[in-house]
């Protein structure tokens, strides 16, 4: 069966904290003995060992010494979140997020890196603070993650049959062109590794990487290729479609990809700033020309596939 099914509106079903279907618990059994002549009866004392009756909800015969009529009660993680707990949750990752964008962009600003270039030295800087940054980012991410994986969680949709395939197939071209990008940037240039092994062997070190848009041509130009042709932002751009291609969506997901997607359009406008006092006329030639800032339009440039 394909579609997208809403496990809020088509039926009601338990989701752990970790958001995988359990079967609904059963309430447990009333069990009430026939009396006659004030001793229970042969038929039902054969339903029963000791003080424990055949059944008593999902507890089987002779375990334990639960009496007739108590309710078994469902471990904790069986009970679904409700719907409060979940929004909860939301806003948990939503404030996690924020903070995590905002030391994010903090430690990109040009005022923090001119403070460290002035402590530990231009080539100190040149070596260490790209790889610092990329490596922060990463581990900083991860520890999100691991903050958001213990909260309760609700599933809104999932993507089932034909229709999650699209979605695996949109995710596995976005994560191509996204690579693509990170060519036409220069893989070695934007996470630092460059400069990291020039610097170690004592050799000349290029400038440090200002954001993520094109590389210097050495000219005092800038490289305008592939996908910078298409917007000036394309590595903030194609991380919103990685986000939300996912077949199943959560609460705590969709609290994410939210924030997420608000950060990776207004940090393009951060970015620009940065860019255009870093490359100065080159980067200002480059935002009057006919490239959109960062929704791509059909047409726009042309297309450099080298």
């Amino acid at each position: 069966m394909s579609g997208i099914v809403f496990p809020e509106l088509s039926s009601k079903r338990a989701w752990t904290t970790g958001g995988e279907r359990r079967r609904p618990f059963a309430p447990p059994m009333q069990v009430c003995p026939r009396i006659e002549n004030g001793r229970a009866s042969v038929k039902d004392r054969s339903a029963r060992v000791g003080n424990v009756p055949a059944r008593v909800g999902n507890v089987p015969a002779g375990v334990g010494n639960v009496p007739a009529g108590v309710e078994n009660t469902p471990p904790k993680e069986d009970v679904a979140p409700s719907r409060r707990e979940a929004g909860r949750s939301m806003g948990k990752v939503a404030a996690a997020t924020a903070v995590w964008s905002l030391a994010h962009s903090a430690l990109a600003s040009r005022a923090l890196k001119q403070a460290v270039q002035t402590i530990a030295g231009r080539r100190r800087y040149n070596t260490w603070y790209r790889p610092f940054y990329v490596a922060q980012s990463v581990a900083s991410l991860a520890g999100l993650g691991w903050y958001a994986r213990g909260l309760p969680d609700r599933t809104l949709y999932r993507a089932r049959g034909k229709t999650a395939t699209a979605f695996h197939v949109g995710q596995g071209a976005t994560a191509l062109y996204f690579l693509w990008t990170l060519y036409h940037v220069g893989i070695g240039r934007a996470s630092g590794i460059s400069n990291l092994v020039a610097g170690w062997d004592g050799r000349a070190l290029l400038p440090d990487a200002e954001g993520q848009g094109p590389s210097p041509d050495g000219r005092g130009g800038l490289r305008i290729t592939g996908p910078f042709r298409r917007t000036r932002h394309p590595l903030n751009v194609v991380a919103v479609p990685l986000l939300w291609l996912f077949p199943r969506m959560t609460a705590k997901l969709a609290a994410f990809n939210l924030v997420a997607t608000l950060y990776f359009y207004i940090g393009s406008f951060h970015e620009e700033t940065r860019l255009r006092a870093e490359y100065g006329r080159a980067y200002a030639d480059y935002q009057a020309g006919d490239t959109p800032f960062y929704l791509p339009r059909l047409g726009a440039g042309r297309a450099d596939f080298r």
